[in-house]
């Protein structure tokens, strides 16, 4: 499972990269905090799953997810934000994305997210 992780806080990518590393299968194709960064790397390598903040640097997450998201290319989005507002939740269920998660309160249901979408993927023999 490929992730790209948009957010503006190199901390936080870190800290990222470090509790989906214990995630079997998963690899962090790409990061950055910035919108433009964001979409090229998003359209070139076409992750499986974003990591997504909504407050960066220079505008919203949401224009990087309204920029790459077609009939055609729809990955798991997960939105992680410090502003877990009713607004932003709303802004979420608009687009159909499907986890909006609290940097605070919910860090750690990443990790368990992806273990079970893994878990849920059909086997191969």
């Amino acid at each position: 499972m490929n992730i790209i992780i948009v957010d503006d806080s190199k901390i936080l990518r870190q800290r990222l990269k470090r509790l989906l590393s214990a995630v079997p299968d998963t690899h962090i194709c790409g990061e950055t905090g910035q919108i433009s960064e964001a979409i090229e790397l998003i359209k070139n390598l076409t992750p499986d799953v974003i990591i997504l903040d909504i407050q960066l640097m220079d505008g919203l997450g949401f224009d990087v997810y309204d920029q790459v998201i077609s009939e055609k290319y729809k990955p798991v989005t997960i939105v992680l934000t410090n502003y877990p507002t009713r607004q932003y939740q709303q802004m979420c269920d608009q687009r159909r994305i499907e986890y909006f998660f609290d940097k605070t309160t919910d860090f750690e249901k990443i990790a368990a997210t992806l273990k079970e979408m893994k878990s849920n993927e059909p086997k191969t023999f």
